[in-house]
């Protein structure tokens, strides 16, 4: 009872009791359960659940600050990463966003993709010569990503890919045993080992994973350099790399694993995505060369195959967000209330949880049929699958 619909929305099979209630009672509906108020206490209430498209606009971009993090999760991963970007609000998560945004520009991304290369190739080779008849991708993937992480964005190496142990930071992120002392244990000496080579100057930066060009050596030097009123904490830089680490490894590794499922389960894409690649790839003399950022942003299948990919198995399906005052959430088209009114806005009170469906929003069959000049086209692309 207290529970209420939770039980189904958080369980093992939410995706098929989620597609099914959308189906029964439309794109908004309340369900029964709790959330937890901004002091963190657990409160029995009513979720309202939405795939509206106008609904999530005025969430994510033109009300954002009537809608926040729901306040447990804030809490949960403040003790799990420290304050991070995950685990802020407000103000202080701001000043962060404007601090890392500099970190994924195109420029800093291209500097890093000959690590990618690297990496990539360093871990086909051994799995190549490992000779598995049945290799565990899943797995494969979580070790790759695991090491992408760490040396284009932390500057330092978690797996040698030939030895099948990882280190204490790796295994702690993978099995979340003991998983908050030890995260800051590492993360504390990865930030320390940056400063010091900052500190020697470029010499020193350049005998260190990532030559200095990691998104954790840059973050250093631009914080060091920001306005004070803008400068990160030492504890806020530490929770980053635990951040960037946790939240990075297994969305990357889980997308690039179901990538590949997706592709032996449609060879015929798997042929023309290949084809596309080899292409590009192709000297002039028959050998194969590396890509660098441009090039590969240049791929017009293989940006398909992703977005086709992230857009039927999001990485994060399900976002919950608490109303901080009371207003009105518009609707892209009337519904019909229980009282047999048309409705095209809903009120949300104060204190109340809204929970995002993102996977059914990206599967909402309003999607269907495409204008007929884009089903005409036949360019590859988020609806390529229609």
């Amino acid at each position: 009872m207290l529970l209420g619909n939770m039980v189904g929305v958080l369980g093992q099979d939410c995706w098929t009791y989620l597609r099914s209630l959308v189906a029964q009672y439309g794109r908004v509906f309340k369900i029964h359960g709790h959330c937890h108020s901004r002091s963190g206490t657990a409160v029995d209430t009513e979720v309202q659940h939405t795939v509206n498209p106008l609904s999530l606009h005025s969430i994510f971009v033109k009300d954002h600050n009537v809608y926040e993090e729901n306040a447990m999760h804030v809490i949960l991963m403040n003790l799990t990463l420290g304050p991070g970007l995950l685990s802020t609000l407000r103000q202080q998560h701001h000043r962060q966003r404007k601090m890392l945004n500099l970190l994924f520009l195109a420029k800093q991304l291209c500097s890093v993709t000959p690590i990618f290369n690297d990496v990539v190739q360093e871990a086909l080779m051994v799995h190549i010569k490992a000779g598995a008849d049945e290799p565990d991708m899943l797995g494969w993937m979580g070790q790759m990503s695991l090491e992408l992480i760490g040396q284009a964005g932390l500057g330092t190496s978690f797996d040698t890919f030939a030895d099948a142990k990882t280190d204490e930071y790796a295994e702690a992120i993978k099995c979340m045993i003991q998983l908050s002392d030890v995260l800051h244990k590492h993360s504390l000496r990865i930030v320390n080992e940056k400063r010091a080579a900052l500190e020697q100057g470029d010499e020193a930066l350049k005998r260190q994973v990532g030559q200095g060009k990691d998104i954790m050596s840059v973050l250093l030097r631009a914080n060091t350099s920001a306005a004070p009123e803008d400068r990160l904490s030492d504890e806020e830089v530490i929770a980053q790399v635990t951040t960037m680490a946790l939240a990075g490894m297994d969305t990357t590794s889980n997308v690039m694993a179901r990538i590949l499922h997706v592709l032996s389960e449609h060879p015929d894409v798997q042929q023309k995505l290949r084809e596309e690649v080899m292409h590009a790839r192709d000297d002039g003399t028959g050998k194969l060369r590396d890509l660098d950022y441009n090039e590969v942003m240049g791929l017009p299948f293989l940006d398909a195959v992703c977005r086709e990919t992230l857009r039927c198995y999001a990485p994060i399906t399900l976002v919950m967000r608490q109303v901080l005052k009371d207003a009105v959430l518009p609707l892209s088209e009337p519904i019909r209330g229980i009282d047999g009114q048309v409705i095209d806005a809903i009120p949300v009170k104060k204190g109340m949880c809204i929970l995002l469906d993102l996977l059914q929003s990206n599967c909402d069959p309003v999607l269907k049929p495409l204008p007929q000049a884009v089903e005409e086209s036949r360019a590859p692309g988020v609806y390529s699958h229609i």
